[in-house]
């Protein structure tokens, strides 16, 4: 689908005496887009950092593009500039700030940056261009829970978009009805969710009975060229009818585009188990309860013509077996070292979701001492009471999947393998959490 956004974008020199430039631009853009001022701080905190240490590693003359779009529940800012070595490791969790450390004092405005927005990345969009992106939410209410009506077996269910009032409904009955392992958490705010499906960036269905009460919906978002993800079908009145209706509108709709399939990573009933094939499990720890297994499902909407990944030779058997099983027609090439040099320090960017108790860590860099850093992530990680602890990599970029040693050796196994949600297939790894609970 395409998305409402508003974007400017800045090209300007790589120097520090610009920073009052972009900084007085991000802050007014962020206020006519509606950012509140704590959140509008913390994001021009962020953008000052990071281009200070830029600008301060910079060669004379270099450029640099900034790009800050808005789409309607956060504003993304991207740094595009020159390729060439950078030291990322202050975006470590378990980095840690010593005044005796000089090195890494330089580098303290990266510390803060990571720790001031949502979410933190690297891509590189040209052969000689990198982009550092990150995202800064807004700050929404968590929903007051109310009373909910007495849902009686429908008569006639109808399916369709919700007004904001609707919505708000909605997740009155989903945050009360359903299980919290089944709905991704920005259902916890409503605000959130009616300014996501107003950017266009996500969609919703919601079924009505015959007095217009609320008694079932689905979510789905992505894009025309990546898997679409779907949130449900979620039903309140317990009718398989109703859940099946809106499964099936939900398909129209997403069959009306180009987009490869569909994936569920969320809900779990007979109802995806019958309309999906499943992609695997993964584990839900949870501090003094019994671990629990949950699924995930994937539908292919349009023809699979085929791609490339990469894959080292300790997943291969397992992403072989999984590409049989899915029919998905996948090229494997192997990743193997031949002796080149490889950094030294690795450097992972994490994403939390602590009402779930769950964190996702993604690769930024990789380095020889990728094992022991992970290590420390996974440490400083259940200090924390986190104990699902999910690792991605996409098989589209050889060099994260030359981590794969170092994630098995630390007690990651692949777990899920997402077709197309990346620039490749995103191969989901989770930590064994085990006896650590």
């Amino acid at each position: 689908m395409e998305r409402k956004t508003q974007e400017i974008s800045i090209n300007i020199h790589m120097h520090s005496q610009m920073a009052p430039v972009i900084l007085a631009a991000i802050e007014n853009y962020a206020r006519v887009c509606g950012m509140d001022k704590p959140d509008i701080l913390k994001l021009v905190l962020a953008v000052e950092e990071i281009f200070t240490y830029l600008s301060d590693t910079s060669l004379p003359g270099e450029m640099m593009l900034l790009q800050c779009r808005y789409f309607t529940y956060c504003l993304q800012v991207d740094f595009i500039f020159p390729l060439r070595s950078l030291n990322l490791r202050a975006f470590n969790l378990t980095t840690e700030v010593r005044a005796d450390n000089e090195p890494l004092m330089e580098e303290m405005g990266l510390l803060i940056a990571s720790r001031s927005v949502e979410k933190l990345y690297f891509s590189r969009i040209h052969p000689d261009k990198l982009c550092l992106s990150m995202v800064k939410e807004k700050t929404y209410p968590e929903m007051i829970k109310q009373p909910l009506a007495d849902l009686a077996p429908a008569l006639q269910t109808i399916i369709r978009p919700a007004e904001p009032e609707e919505i708000k409904e909605f997740c009155q009955n989903l945050l009360q009805r359903i299980a919290a392992s089944q709905y991704p958490s920005f259902f916890n705010y409503p605000g959130k969710v009616i300014d996501m499906l107003a950017g266009d960036e996500y969609s919703l269905l919601l079924a009505f009975d015959e007095k217009d009460h609320v008694v079932g919906g689905i979510c789905w978002t992505g894009s025309q060229d990546r898997t679409v993800e779907c949130f449900g079908p979620y039903v309140f009145n317990d009718i398989e009818a109703t859940a099946l209706a809106l499964m099936e509108e939900c398909l129209v709709h997403i069959g009306r585009s180009s987009v490869p399939g569909i994936i569920s990573r969320y809900a779990d009933n007979a109802l995806l188990a019958s309309y999906f094939e499943k992609l695997g499990s993964t584990s839900i720890y949870k501090a003094g309860e019994r671990t629990s297994r949950k699924n995930a499902y994937y539908r292919q909407i349009n023809e699979d013509s085929g791609s490339r990944v990469w894959a080292h030779p300790d997943i291969e058997g397992f992403l072989q077996e999984f590409y049989q099983r899915l029919f998905l027609p996948r090229e494997i090439r192997l990743v193997l070292n031949q002796g080149e040099q490889q950094n030294q320090e690795s450097v992972f960017t994490t994403e939390f979701d602590r009402g779930r108790e769950q964190v996702t860590i993604r690769p930024l860099v990789f380095g020889e001492d990728a094992e022991h850093n992970l290590t420390q992530h996974i440490n400083s990680l259940q200090k924390e009471k986190l104990f699902n602890i999910f690792l991605e990599v996409d098989l589209g970029k050889a060099w994260q999947v030359s981590l794969t040693p170092y994630l098995l050796s630390s007690g990651f196994k692949p777990c899920l393998l997402l077709p197309y949600a990346g620039d490749g297939d995103l191969l989901i790894f989770q930590f064994e959490a085990g006896d650590a609970l």
